[in-house]
């Protein structure tokens, strides 16, 4: 059993769509794993949320925009 925990990998939308036949979601990491040894080794796939966020952000508040 790995003790460190495996990195996010963060990815657009359209990727995980190309990739779907070699991953599959797992809902308890609330990620992608890859299908038969995901649960030991390989990536961790999350979609990429974070830049929907920080655009919506900087269009409510002129500051914040970088």
């Amino acid at each position: 059993m790995r003790t460190i925990p495996r990195r996010r990998r963060y990815l657009s939308h359209r990727w995980l769509i190309v990739l779907a036949p070699l991953f599959r979601f797992c809902r308890l990491r609330d990620a992608y794993i890859l299908r038969v040894v995901g649960r030991w080794v390989g990536p961790v796939l999350r979609i990429d949320r974070r830049t929907v966020r920080r655009r919506r952000a900087s269009r409510r508040d002129p500051s914040i925009a970088a």
